[in-house]
């Protein structure tokens, strides 16, 4: 039986992409079980693994799998999205996009939605399946195959921000909004330039808070 595991990266930052990965083992039913190929990595929630150990991880995994994709969602992309449709619903594109050139028995899923079966009951549905569909919150730390798909979307997600960090020759940190460097990239952004970096999400919050905070200031200094 072939089962894939999918998860993302990425879905809050107010930087750089969202990305999910999808990856596929034999399985003999029992999907805690880690697949034979597996066993030693000791495979869990990405988050909850050191930076060094998941690039590490990220190669095996490769190698031991039948088969992976990995998909990236551009902070354009989804700006112009989010003008059509939520959130959870481009997570549901994105997911399709990952499984789509995939063949597999059974998808589990880690839900990007309040509601785990409307999650996996849309993914279904865009993919036009009669496939097995199982949508779990916290799926990484209960399936092993959906702890590889969230490592290796992790992974990814870090190398695409480090590509834009090298890119400007600044620290972006995380992209997420609690991160301290995240904000001062962006404040010190619109300081140099008066607006987003590339690759913001504009429709996040946390960028138009920091926009409208500074054009404020501007306008406060200009009075002055």
């Amino acid at each position: 039986m072939l089962v894939v595991g999918v998860d993302e990266a990425g879905k809050g930052p107010v930087i750089g992409p969202l990305v999910v990965a999808a990856v596929i083992v034999e399985s003999s039913g029992n999907y805690r079980e880690t697949p034979n190929d597996f066993s030693g990595l000791g495979l869990r929630d990405s988050k909850k693994i050191d930076k060094r150990v998941r690039d590490s991880m990220e190669r095996k995994i490769k190698e031991k799998s039948i088969d992976y994709n990995v998909v990236s969602v551009t902070a354009e992309q989804i700006d112009e999205l989010r003008r059509v449709m939520t959130m959870n619903d481009i997570m549901v594109k994105a997911f399709t996009k990952a499984l789509k050139p995939i063949d597999f028995d059974v998808a589990l899923l880690d839900a990007a939605d309040v509601n785990e079966d409307r999650f996996a009951d849309k993914i279904q549905r865009e993919l036009d399946s009669d496939k097995e569909f199982i949508s779990k919150h916290g799926a990484d730390d209960i399936y092993p195959v959906v702890s590889a798909a969230s490592i290796l979307a992790k992974v990814q997600r870090d190398r695409e921000i480090k590509k834009l960090e090298k890119k400007t020759g600044r620290v972006i940190g995380t992209g997420y909004p609690h991160d301290k460097r995240t904000i001062r990239y962006i404040e010190n952004h619109l300081k140099k330039t008066g607006d987003l970096p590339p690759n913001t999400r504009r429709s996040w919050k946390t960028a138009t808070r920091l926009l409208k905070k500074y054009k404020q200031k501007n306008l406060s200094d200009y009075d002055d």
